[in-house]
């Protein structure tokens, strides 16, 4: 009993969870910080390396959903079993979701991997473990570029063939 988790005995005004679904104690959290470094072959077969990039951050949470929790007091529902069907439905809904653990907040994050456990050491709650991808979200932006082109050589047979095709659209009238 020498090893408890934190979140047991840590109040904090937090709910740990992913998207609607809030955990009564995370069991287990991983954060993994990848980074890509460049290499490039030169002329003698040696290798150089000239930049590093940070790679989306991934990890996983692993909470326990209890039928008999301390925070939510007496038993009105089966809880195990509607946190079992939100999984499922997030699963079904693929979109970003925040993950809320006891080191760090995600934004907008992707699920890669959902395993739930419920055997009969586990009596009535569910564990769920999530796995998860930071993800960047870009904004398109449209632009709009007009150009024109003025040929003043129009003795060049070239010139003059490409004249003809910027004339060869469609006229109104």
């Amino acid at each position: 009993m020498a090893i408890l988790n934190s979140t047991l005995f840590f109040k904090s005004n937090r709910s740990y969870g992913v998207g609607a679904i809030v955990f009564d104690l995370i069991l287990e959290e991983t954060h993994s910080l990848v980074n890509s470094v460049t290499e490039f072959k030169i002329e003698d077969g040696s290798t150089i390396t000239d930049h590093i990039q940070n790679e989306n951050r991934t990890g996983t949470t692993k909470g326990l959903i209890t039928n008999f929790s301390l925070t939510r007091g007496i038993l009105t529902q089966n809880t195990a079993q509607t946190a079992f069907n939100q999984i499922v439905q997030l699963w079904k809904d693929r979109e970003l979701v925040d993950i809320v653990t006891v080191l760090d907040v995600y934004r907008n994050v992707l699920i890669d991997n959902i395993t739930m456990k419920r055997d009969n050491g586990d009596g009535e709650s569910l564990t769920a473990d999530f796995a998860f991808t930071t993800a960047k979200i870009v904004k398109l932006q449209q632009l709009t570029i007009e150009a024109s082109v003025n040929l003043t050589d129009m003795g060049n047979d070239l010139n003059r063939q490409s004249a003809l095709l910027l004339n060869a659209g469609k006229t109104a009238g």
